[in-house]
């Protein structure tokens, strides 16, 4: 995005131009890493491609009459995490409801875990957001299906009327106050304008405490977010 741009832009000039030998051979040093970490997410993408392909395919004929994309901030699935989404994810699967769980980690050298829970297809944010409106646009069989956003991200953004063009109940699943971690430093990539404009074009607005509920409906300008 443009803020890691902005970084990344920032240590060129100081480590780069501005730095000594040693600072320079550091910075080119990490660039090296970055372009192989690219490449190799590259190869682990070419089997996801296909995956996606066949999951999306068995969704369509199944007898389910729901399915479910939760676009989550948090980690995949696993044993012994408990958050939100992960657990949304966990009681869907448990009444027999297909999902795709999009999540977020923070190297694209981390090990993308296995497919191999029925109904559930999950992959990392960097693959999903160039697939949002391949899946928006797929045919299913479904009577309900749903776009479940849990932290306001470009992507979404950008995608959310492509759903709502193609039949799916979207949702802002407000769980966190983002603009507090971007002042504390951990959520840089937040952008009140996208937060806003998800509020407003989304069918279903839900908020997990009464102070996050009040400030999100501050934010839109018809409608009511659900505690």
């Amino acid at each position: 995005g443009e803020w890691r741009f902005r970084r990344v832009w920032m240590r060129f000039r100081l480590d780069f131009l501005g730095g000594d030998w040693a600072r320079r051979k550091q910075f080119l040093r990490d660039c090296y890493k970055r372009l192989a970490g690219l490449a190799g997410a590259s190869k682990q993408f070419s089997g996801l491609e296909g995956e996606l392909a066949e999951f999306l395919n068995d969704v369509a004929e199944s007898p389910s009459r729901h399915f479910v994309c939760i676009f989550s901030g948090t980690t995949h699935l696993q044993e012994h995490r408990g958050n939100r989404p992960i657990r949304m994810a966990r009681v869907l699967l448990d009444r027999g409801i297909p999902v795709l769980f999009s999540y977020w980690r923070w190297r694209r050298s981390e090990k993308i875990p296995q497919n191999s829970t029925e109904g559930l297809f999950q992959a990392p944010m960097d693959f999903t957001v160039s697939k949002l409106t391949r899946i928006a646009r797929h045919e299913f069989k479904q009577a309900e299906k749903f776009f479940v956003v849990t932290f306001p991200h470009l992507a979404c953004a950008r995608s959310v009327n492509t759903f709502n063009s193609n039949g799916w109940t979207t949702v802002d699943d407000v769980r966190d106050d983002w603009a507090e971690f971007c002042r504390a430093g951990h959520a840089e990539w937040y952008d009140k304008d996208i937060e806003e404009y998800i509020s407003n074009n989304v069918d279903v607005v839900t908020a997990v405490s009464a102070p996050l509920q009040a400030k999100i409906q501050k934010l839109l300008r018809t409608g009511k977010v659900t505690l």
